[in-house]
């Protein structure tokens, strides 16, 4: 990919917009970093804007929009995740008939080794932090980047054809990815979600079939068995099908059998119990299901991938221990950015729960999620932009054990009240952080300093 002469506009000066405006300055003639956020606010987010201050053939445009002149100049657009294709730089761009990628497909286009891409409605990010160490144990050049935190363009400077990049990749990056080819690709599950972006659930997998649309005979894509919506992908890949289950069906290339995860590859054997995992719930065994066959996949030896799993930590914000106080457990499971995800949270802990839930509305439906509520939380607290929306859910299902608060530090304080010994403070919001937070790492960030107050 030339771009020497070409005039580059970044949307978006977050992680990924800032990491792409770095790598592109020595790339091409000019590069615009544009963001309606102003700089201080730009500085306080901590993702380094401080770095390109003083380049000169970076520009930035920062506490408004771009002007239509600026964007016409230009000959490539990269959107960082978070940007609508609603906003107005995009449509003008598109109204111009300009080249729009994502900083996934940016960094596609320079990566000189292999990628294990992973995608799904939950999961991603345990299943793309497990897969990414499973590699390095096993003696790969291994990455882990992405949706996850780092930025895939950070890691091209240094990679060899010999690295693997384990690739955590949004729905929103999939429908800008034209070229990526991952040697083996995950879908760990697709339910309802991004219906704000998306607008219908068939647009939504839709962009989560990109994944594969470029995969040919000598890559594989690991397939949910027990998710009727992704298994049926399997008719629309051109690809080698592996399966994982959370049944005993000796069919599947990985099954779950007196509780055990079996591995049926080349020949079958017990990979590893699931008491021996630090990961709890069942969810966390698909999870290490689709991580160990990714990694087996791509070479990694059995023992390797044995020891690695039974000495992996919980990812961050996704059912995460963070204290116990008076005989209360709290965990941080901010990563719950939409029902299902939260569901799976709730059922994933044995103890009496009191759930902090709320965030940024997708247009999710939190009537199921409701039925769960009923049967396994004592008390509810609710906040932010879908407070209204769960109210009327909750009365609407009868549930009455709920109180409603405007900030964190009052959820968490009403929490400390109602919990009593032996119960579970649970945050788990089943919506997005972008009502209060800039991502949902700093809502869970902000929840454990607040229990470590207590």
């Amino acid at each position: 990919m030339n771009l020497d002469s070409s005039t580059v506009m970044i949307i978006g000066a977050a992680r990924s917009g800032i990491s792409s405006a770095l790598f592109l300055k020595d790339r091409c003639k000019l590069v615009y970093l544009a963001d309606t956020k102003p700089y201080e606010a730009l500085e306080k987010d901590g993702f380094g804007i401080s770095k390109i201050k003083d380049i000169s053939n970076i520009k930035t445009i920062f506490g408004c929009q771009p002007e239509e002149d600026i964007i016409k100049c230009c000959d490539l657009f990269i959107l960082s995740p978070g940007i609508p294709p609603e906003a107005y730089p995009v449509k003008t761009a598109k109204k111009y008939g300009k080249k729009i990628m994502s900083e996934i497909e940016l960094a596609n286009c320079f990566f000189k080794g292999r990628i294990v891409a992973i995608t799904g409605t939950n999961g991603k990010t345990t299943t793309t932090t497990l897969t990414g160490n499973l590699l390095k144990n096993a003696g790969f050049e291994s990455y882990t980047v992405g949706n996850i935190g780092d930025a895939f363009i950070n890691c091209v400077q240094n990679a060899s054809e010999n690295s693997v990049a384990a690739l955590e990749i949004s729905s929103f990056q999939l429908s800008m990815c034209e070229k990526m080819k991952p040697k083996v690709a995950v879908i760990t599950n697709i339910t309802p979600d991004h219906l704000d972006r998306h607008k219908t659930f068939e647009n939504y997998v839709s962009a989560k079939a990109e994944i594969f649309k470029n995969m040919t005979s000598d890559d594989t894509l690991i397939l949910n068995m027990d998710d009727k919506v992704v298994s049926s992908l399997a008719d629309r890949a051109n690809c080698n099908i592996k399966y994982f289950t959370l049944t005993d069906n000796p069919l599947a290339d990985a099954y779950f059998k007196n509780n055990s995860i079996i591995i049926n590859l080349d020949k079958s054997y017990k990979l590893i119990d699931k008491d021996q995992l630090k990961l709890i719930g069942m969810h966390n065994v698909a999870n290490v299901m689709c991580a160990a066959l990714a990694a087996l996949i791509m070479g990694a030896d059995i023992d390797s991938v044995r020891r690695s799993l039974e000495s992996f930590d919980p990812v961050e914000h996704r059912v995460e221990f963070v204290a116990e106080k008076n005989g209360v457990v709290y965990i941080n499971d901010s990563k719950g950015t939409n029902p299902d995800a939260s569901m799976t949270a709730i059922n994933a802990i044995e103890r009496p729960i009191i759930l902090i839930i709320g965030g940024y509305d997708k247009k999710s439906s939190f009537d199921e999620i409701f039925e769960l509520i009923i049967k396994k939380v004592k008390h509810i607290v609710i906040l932010g932009a879908t407070k209204d929306k769960i109210v009327s859910t909750a009365i609407k299902h009868g549930y009455v054990n709920y109180t409603v608060v405007d900030d964190y530090e009052q959820a968490v304080n009403v929490c400390a009240q109602k919990a009593e010994k032996g119960d579970c403070v649970l945050l788990s919001p089943a919506s997005a952080s972008w009502d209060m937070f800039d991502s949902y790492e700093t809502r869970g960030r902000v929840f454990k300093e607040l229990v470590k107050k207590l």
